[in-house]
């Protein structure tokens, strides 16, 4: 059985966010809200929650439009841009790898980005944690856990690419190999890296 190449996907393989269409202030009171005021950003990434139910909230709490949330959270889930070259390099690394997308994300991703971006041909599996119920570091080993255990990979030789420090530490404590993303060694370099072995 191959080795398992994990990726992430926010802040490694797409940098893009929801929201930005709305322009900076609506952006970053969404935000604000979101990761400073309570466990609904938790909630929603654990699959405890939908989108649909989270625009409500922040249309109520925040004083924006319903379907304005719900219209500009859709278009920019499915506008996200990813590198076509590392595309082509993650399709190159299948020969030596089984390869999958491993991510603390919400309902969104999978009924919009994953389809509009045809994520399924480049990846042999994706794992969402609002699938799963468990983010990255979380309870039992968490998503890297469940990742492992989807892929039927060994950990010995399995790698993860990500830009969280404790993503990287956590996929270490297992056993595999982390490869963390900064602004010098991008997700692009690291596929390179992975290229030339």
């Amino acid at each position: 059985m191959k080795p398992a190449l994990f990726i992430d996907f926010d802040g490694t393989l797409c940098h893009d966010r929801f929201w930005q269409s709305l322009g900076e202030r609506d952006y970053e009171r969404i935000n604000n809200f979101l990761f400073n005021g309570g466990d609904l950003i938790d909630r929603w990434m654990r699959g405890k929650c939908n989108l649909e139910q989270v625009c409500e909230i922040l249309s109520r709490k925040l004083d924006l439009g319903y379907k304005t949330l719900l219209e500009a959270l859709e278009d920019d889930c499915r506008n996200m841009r990813i590198a076509a070259a590392d595309l082509e390099k993650i399709d190159r690394l299948k020969n030596k790898y089984v390869v999958a997308i491993v991510t603390v994300n919400m309902d969104c991703f999978d009924r919009f980005t994953v389809p509009e971006l045809g994520l399924d041909n480049h990846f042999d599996c994706i794992v969402n944690s609002y699938n799963e119920g468990v983010l990255k570091h979380g309870e039992n080993d968490g998503l890297l856990s469940v990742a492992l255990a989807k892929t039927s990979a060994d950990v010995n030789g399995s790698i993860l690419i990500d830009d969280s420090e404790k993503a990287c530490t956590a996929f270490k404590k297992l056993g595999g190999r982390a490869l963390q993303v900064d602004q010098q060694k991008t997700l692009s370099y690291w596929l390179d890296h992975l290229l030339s072995l």
